[in-house]
């Protein structure tokens, strides 16, 4: 595996954990990376994590999502 994709996959996993935590099922955080979201530019929080900004954009979503701040 490159560099790049364990970086990849290291994101993609911190995302899904922090997800979950939120959503409390592994289904409902699945369906959230995967769905388009109006908060991200209409983009899916999984196509964004790709990138050190996209990835902190996702987790600050996340954050926002936790905390009840509109995005």
């Amino acid at each position: 595996m490159s560099p790049s994709d364990s970086d990849l996959l290291f994101r993609l996993a911190q995302v899904y954990v922090a997800a979950v935590d939120l959503f409390g099922q592994r289904e409902d955080a699945w369906e959230w990376l995967m769905a388009d979201s109006v908060t991200l530019g209409n983009a899916a929080p999984y196509r964004l994590i790709a990138t050190t900004v996209g990835y902190e954009t996702v987790l600050e979503e996340l954050q926002r999502l936790q905390y009840g701040i509109a995005g």
